[in-house]
């Protein structure tokens, strides 16, 4: 069983299935039971649209750090101002060296737009 990613009160997260919605932990939930021999551990917590003011209960693994997509939107903007800069070097000397830097950046582009999604 792999590490999991402990919130914290207060901390912003977004939530799988919840596209696009922001919420606050407002509560960690820790149970275990006994049934049959076997223990069953169960963490989770309760979150609350920062917006809607809706209150769910989010396990674990359906929920991610939130990012403010200001930093996003500087990430990107920088990676895109190192793509022109690579892809002007390219025209200008045809090195293919600055082609595969200016390839390697819209993967990197690509992956910071998918994060900002939640995807």
């Amino acid at each position: 069983m792999g590490t999991r990613k402990h919130y914290k009160v207060g901390e912003k997260v977004t939530v799988a299935g919840y596209k696009g919605r922001v919420f606050e932990v407002v509560e960690f939930n820790h149970s275990l039971s006994y049934t049959l021999g076997q223990f069953k551990d169960v963490e989770s917590y309760t979150v609350k649209d920062i917006r809607s003011k809706e209150i769910l209960t989010a396990f674990p693994e359906d929920m991610k750090d939130y990012r403010d997509e200001k930093e996003f939107k500087e990430k990107i903007d920088s990676c895109l101002d190192t793509y022109n800069d690579r892809l002007t070097l390219f025209h200008l000397f045809g090195d293919e060296k600055y082609k595969e830097e200016a390839d390697e950046l819209l993967v990197l582009m690509k992956e910071y737009m998918d994060e900002m999604k939640g995807e």
